[in-house]
């Protein structure tokens, strides 16, 4: 069942729901407007908080939700309005079609500009975890004339040579725990523990997370999975050439015992026009947990420069 992980991070039961514990205090970051916004055979559900310029986060899988960055990331709320939604056929936003035609990068970046229309931001910041970060550089591509700046945490390779390097790497760190790994539907919350964990420079961190299983998402998320991945990870793709296109100033923080090998980081960095790259020691594939300090200081110190 898992002896091939394929992009990204399918092995997640892409739809899971991670919910984490303990909220900041400031009451800009508990004070959160939600709705949905209309998009071709569809709606996005999103969550607002804060003031200030607007940073637009992207969840990981494809497949996952905007669940999981909360409340670690609320923080971002006290100085910025902070926007999270589920991407198309995703958690609350599951009910969008996910008809084949639909399942391309190229309706995944309309969809964003959708929200962004919606929400009547002239320009955003992105903030984009894993493959989110995938999306945000397609976006920045397509819109840059609406794209402030990007953020890339711990982002998915841009090449099939970086996604092979991880899959290695990550049944390296699934190796000792093999014998915990169940398809027993009772003991999917377990199965998701211990592949978080292997994430993690310090799998104790993934006693953290607060995991859920809802099936109906779950199956949503894995064929969005599917088919976007068979649309844009097939053969040997590399989309490094592409990122000189990026002129948008941009942020990568990458955990270095990331199971997402550091040499991607750094091809990543070196083919961006104007990026800088922050990685963080005893780090694995989630800083703003595992690293919080270094993380929010480097992001809030990005954020800052003109």
């Amino acid at each position: 069942m898992y002896s091939k992980i394929h992009p990204f991070f399918c092995m997640l039961a892409v739809g899971l729901m991670l919910t984490y514990q303990a909220f900041a205090n400031d009451s800009r970051t508990n004070q959160s407007t939600e709705g949905h916004v209309p998009i071709q055979q569809g709606s996005l559900y999103y969550k607002q908080m804060g003031q200030g310029s607007p940073i637009v986060v992207l969840h990981g899988g494809p497949g996952l939700t905007h669940n999981h960055f909360l409340p670690q990331m609320a923080p971002l709320a006290q100085n910025h309005t902070l926007v999270l939604y589920d991407q198309r056929g995703s958690g609350r936003s599951a009910e969008s079609s996910i008809d084949k035609q639909f399942l391309t990068m190229q309706q995944f970046v309309a969809d964003l500009e959708a929200l962004r229309k919606h929400l009547q931001f002239d320009k955003i910041t992105i903030l984009g975890h894993s493959w989110g970060s995938f999306l945000a550089i397609f976006y920045a591509i397509t819109y840059p004339q609406h794209t402030e700046k990007l953020i890339l945490m711990g982002p998915q390779p841009m090449c099939y040579k970086g996604m092979e390097a991880f899959e290695v790497a990550f049944e390296q760190r699934l190796a000792p725990h093999k014998d915990q790994l169940s398809s027993n539907p009772e003991d999917l919350i377990q199965l998701y523990r211990t592949l978080s964990a292997a994430f993690c420079y310090d799998p104790a961190k993934a006693n953290e997370l607060t995991l859920s299983y809802d099936p109906v998402a779950d199956q949503m998320g894995k064929k969005v999975a599917k088919h976007l991945n068979a649309a844009l990870f097939s053969g040997q793709w590399d989309y490094h050439a592409q990122l000189a296109q990026v002129r948008t100033p941009t942020l990568i923080v990458h955990g270095i015992q990331d199971p997402i090998p550091l040499w991607t980081a750094k091809k990543l960095y070196k083919s961006f026009p104007n990026a800088t790259l922050v990685t963080l020691d005893q780090c694995g594939h989630f800083p703003y947990i595992e690293k919080p300090k270094a993380f929010f200081k480097a992001v809030e110190a990005f954020l800052g420069l003109r």
